[in-house]
């Protein structure tokens, strides 16, 4: 999108959305407000805002007042686009029984998790060690003093469902005990928490010896290959995750193996192509408005969870990008599609989850109202909300948006049916639809290839490819006078790094100025809105305040580790793109700050959370005052973890390191600790397993690009991004000589942008010429 018609987009959704605040505002207003919530900026405490619950925002106030009435704390967490927390909500904390048992007898209190991962992962820990699973909602007990003693993850209200405890049976029994058993639930309470600070550091490795980072990249191809689905994509059976911290493994692998093992790349690449092809056919994929759900319940990518993260779309985009340059050469069909859908992915992220002042917001809900049900014509605002209703299409929706159009002599319906598998009766299988809410719907699917389908019809495939995009813009007209889902209009630094990362990595590759604008635009809202220069402090969450303001709340929340290491990343990429100087300074400024505030010198790892002041100690017991533990995170889930992150960060700093090797040590300190994962089951940390391979492609590559101007260097640079060496050697980093030490001496050549390209701090003789740069960079 061009910047203007980013604005008018930003401008639309920011409308939109103070219109529902406006709505829920004047709702809120006309009912009993009974609990602490409505004063929260989060949209999930919102939700809850008018609840019989009395509940309280996290903080001392409420455990103070827990320690008063001398009563269990009931901690109730989510976010503000998960089903199960509409759920549960509407089930239980909207039921008057259920809220006075919880009135009496608890200190309740609601937590946003997006807000405050650091409580989420401590309790979410405690309840995956009762061997109940995890998930949002996420329910705990706690002693006044935050001593875990029960917890789980939904309830139903009654006693039902193959015999699971019912939410009021499990309030009365705690109730019970502690009035009745207090001695026993406070030593199970602490036993409980011993075991978890036992554990919440992972085992140090067996010996001090230097870990070999080549070693985890041959295991991990081994377990991904065990467990992809050569036929549909991705990995391990349904629910299908998109898990793109897999796939960039993979990209990197491919690329930086495609001169040394040419078939384990093309493996690698191979199984990238696939899943990304099924993918982007798939019902995951929002083929009317782009970007992609959260995940498919079935093995095939057609019937998906309908919430939409922006951490999601980050990473989908760039994985999108990579892959599309990686098979340019030899299928430039399929690279064109997987380009074109990491354009549908920025187009609606600029479109939807943009903020005026360059931000992004955190997600779009799975439920919304169905179209012409009672609730949307009188304005309701959610018990008849429904998952996918906003995306969904029965076969006279179809028909009504698709009248009287063709493709040569094939209406447009036929056309989109035959393309889309669309039938009359709905196309989503029974068994994937438990709650009977897409009965006689249709989630759109790519089943065949264009060529195919177009010999089907008697069509050229190009006469086909622009029908069915009018198609989808008529569709997205319809859409957009559907009620909306939900819009989690928070801010967070970590999920915006993502994307920002994205963007500037995607618009080089893809050669898109206006996205590394956009990239710009997002980094300069970090800097105004959620960094303080004269506290060097950075923070976790900011909010909409207005049409175009921002604030940071009541209560401001600072960074963790996540939102650290995802901006020095993105910053990292900014700078790559860009060869601006103050993205890079800003870089290795806040890694100096991360290392201070976060780095374990016991563990030799990074903790999630900060220690509270300069001469505070760093090992897990050294806790916040409202936390029982620090946790050191070694797991990379839906988003990598910090600490992987932050290998991949350290591995790219190291062309910086002037010869003093303090990003290298720190580098192979933290791959050492975590040794003994990378050397067992490397999969769960696959994107450390990607700093590995960083590390073991030897000393940094890096190219010196030299002018007597910034604004000189571009014809340079674009040389560079056009060749495959950014996606063949993903270790490669761009820089200008005044930017390190160690190049400092190299300089332009007459007058001329110069280009150096060096090895382990050494460099060859420069050129000149865009033409000369690309044979240089097709030799490495």
């Amino acid at each position: 999108l061009s910047f203007e018609l980013f604005r008018a987009a930003a401008a639309t959704t920011a409308a939109r959305r103070m219109a529902q605040a406006a709505a829920q505002s004047s709702r809120s207003s006309s009912s009993q407000a009974s609990n602490r919530l409505h004063l929260s900026r989060s949209p999930y405490l919102a939700q809850h805002a008018n609840d019989p619950v009395h509940w309280q925002p996290w903080g001392d106030e409420a455990f103070a007042l827990a320690k008063a009435r001398d009563q269990l704390v009931f901690l109730s967490i989510g976010y503000s686009t998960c089903h199960w927390c509409h759920v549960m909500h509407r089930e239980s904390f909207q039921n008057a029984d259920i809220a006075k048992l919880l009135n009496d007898n608890f200190v309740s209190i609601k937590l946003d998790r997006e807000e405050r991962p650091d409580v989420d992962r401590v309790y979410m820990n405690f309840v995956l060690a009762l061997g109940v699973g995890g998930g949002w909602p996420l329910s705990v007990w706690l002693t006044p003093d935050k001593r875990p003693i029960f917890g789980g993850t939904y309830f139903p209200p009654e006693n039902r469902y193959f015999g699971r405890p019912g939410f009021a049976s499990v309030l009365q029994s705690l109730s019970d005990s502690w009035r009745n058993k207090r001695d026993q639930v406070e030593t199970q309470g602490t036993e409980i928490l011993a075991a978890l600070r036992k554990h919440a550091v992972p085992p140090a490795p067996p010996s001090a010896a230097a870990f070999d980072p080549s070693r985890p990249a041959a295991l991990c191809l081994r377990q991904l290959r065990d467990r992809f689905d050569s036929e549909l994509g991705g990995f391990g059976r349904a629910p299908k995750f998109p898990q793109p911290s897999l796939l960039a493994f993979l990209l990197r692998l491919a690329g930086l193996r495609s001169a040394a093992d040419p078939a384990e790349s093309a493996e690698a690449l191979a199984m990238c192509r696939l899943t990304l092809d099924c993918m982007a056919r798939g019902g995951i994929h929002d083929h009317v408005n782009g970007g992609f759900h959260r995940y498919s319940t079935d093995a095939k990518w057609h019937v998906p969870h309908f919430e939409k993260m922006l951490y999601d779309q980050a990473q989908l985009c760039s994985t999108f990008a990579v892959t599309s340059r990686l098979c340019a050469k030899e299928d430039a069909g399929t690279a064109k599609e997987l380009a074109d859908t990491a354009v549908g992915i920025v187009e609606y992220v600029c479109r939807e989850l943009s903020h005026p002042a360059g931000g992004f917001y955190s997600a779009q809900d799975a439920d919304s109202l169905p179209e012409g049900s009672a609730e949307d014509a009188a304005g309701g605002h959610g018990h008849g909300k429904k998952e996918g209703a906003f995306c969904v299409w029965t076969w006279g929706q179809l028909a009504a948006a698709l009248e009287g159009g063709s493709i040569g002599d094939v209406p447009y319906l036929k056309a989109f049916a035959a393309v889309y598998s669309c039938a009359e009766a709905g196309n989503v299988d029974p068994y994937q639809d438990p709650h009977d809410e897409l009965r006689g719907q249709n989630v759109l699917i790519r089943r065949k290839a264009w060529r195919e389908l177009a010999q089907q019809l008697g069509l050229s495939e190009q006469q086909l490819r622009a029908g069915i995009t009018d198609c989808l813009l008529r569709l997205r007209e319809v859409r957009a006078k559907r009620p909306p889902p939900h819009l989690d209009d928070k801010l967070l630094t970590c999920w915006n790094s993502m994307m920002i990362s994205a963007l500037a990595q995607a618009g080089r590759l893809l050669n898109r100025p206006d996205w590394l604008e956009r990239a710009r635009r997002g980094a300069e809202f970090i800097r105004c809105h959620l960094w303080r220069e004269d506290t060097r402090t950075l923070y976790r969450v900011a909010y909409p305040d207005g049409q175009d303001g921002v604030t940071l709340g009541p209560a401001p929340v600072k960074a963790f580790l996540d939102d650290h290491a995802q901006l020095i990343g993105a910053l990292l990429q900014l700078y790559r793109a860009t060869l601006h100087q103050p993205y890079l300074a800003w870089a290795r400024q806040l890694q100096a700050e991360q290392d201070a505030a976060f780095w374990c010198s016991e563990a030799k790892a990074y903790f999630d959370t900060r220690r509270q002041s300069a001469d505070a100690g760093d090992a897990a017991n050294a806790a916040a005052p409202e936390l029982p533990l620090r946790l050191l995170d070694d797991h990379d889930g839906a988003e990598p973890c910090g600490n992987s992150v932050s290998a991949v960060n350290l591995a790219s700093l190291r062309a910086f390191d002037d010869n003093s090797g303090s990003y290298s040590s720190r580098s192979g300190e933290l791959l050492n600790r975590f040794s003994q994962t990378l050397g067992r089951q490397p999969m769960a940390l696959t994107e450390m397993a990607s700093a590995c391979l960083l590390t073991a492609a030897g000393p940094p590559a890096t190219l010196v690009l030299a002018a007597p101007a910034e604004d000189q260097l571009e014809p340079l640079m674009q040389a560079a991004w056009s060749s495959d060496s950014p996606v063949r050697r993903p270790d490669l980093t761009l820089m200008r000589p005044q930017d390190a030490g160690w190049c400092s001496g190299y300089g332009p050549i007459d007058g001329r942008a110069a280009a150096y390209l060096c090895r382990d701090f050494t460099c060859q003789l420069p050129v000149t010429e865009p033409a000369e740069l690309a044979d240089l960079l097709a030799g490495i």
